[in-house]
């Protein structure tokens, strides 16, 4: 490097470098080319997961206060809803909250949409029972024998059978299922079993 006497300063100052073209003053080693990408990588994931976690945990909180479903519930325009399309839990604690509050029919679209993601044979008798309720018998006997197709063995969609052949007052198929009711073994004694044991006992009872 040469220097040379500046006219204003009394410093010497560089008159050349004789910096090689090629010459690069700063230069990344092959390893910090690769932690840069990889630390954003992981800077966004920590970022995605934890906006996600505060999301989830307001969501479910959300489900707990029973104050936010004294207004109609409305699916489409929810935003929370919308989010947790995917989350077969948030969408059966959000149908069984939308019921307890008195709005079925927003129930029954919650519901529909869990059993186009996992289709189960209580889900199917839930769904059924709602349109029930509703009056849309056909609808609702279609969804219990569906339901008893997946699970023979279970209780519930026969006894939601006989519930049915009660209000169509079909009598033959009532006995039927009524004593269907009181000879199918169960692994375990809950309510629903012991209710509908009870009522196929005294619609027995009731024909005879």
């Amino acid at each position: 490097m040469e220097l040379c006497l500046s006219p204003d300063k009394n410093i010497y100052t560089p008159l050349s470098w004789n910096i090689s073209p090629k010459q690069t003053v700063f230069e990344l080693t092959p390893n910090a080319k690769l932690f840069i990408p990889v630390t954003t990588i992981l800077l966004a994931g920590l970022y995605f997961n934890l906006k996600t976690h505060i999301m989830y945990n307001y969501t479910f909180r959300f489900l707990d206060k029973k104050e936010c479903f004294r207004t109609p519930f409305s699916p489409e325009d929810n935003t929370r809803y919308t989010y947790m399309l995917h989350n077969k839990t948030y969408l059966y604690r959000l149908s069984e909250q939308l019921i307890r509050s008195n709005q079925p029919e927003h129930a029954l679209t919650v519901k529909r949409h869990l059993a186009r993601l996992a289709p189960t044979s209580s889900l199917l008798c839930d769904i059924g029972i709602l349109h029930l309720e509703n009056g849309e018998i056909h609808v609702a006997d279609s969804l219990f024998s569906k339901a008893h197709q997946m699970t023979p063995n279970h209780i519930t969609p026969v006894y939601n059978r006989f519930l049915v052949t009660k209000q169509t007052n079909d009598t033959l198929h009532g006995l039927r299922l009524a004593k269907k009711i009181l000879h199918m073994p169960v692994r375990k004694i809950n309510n629903i079993v012991l209710r509908a044991r009870h009522e196929a006992k005294e619609y027995i009872k009731a024909q005879s």
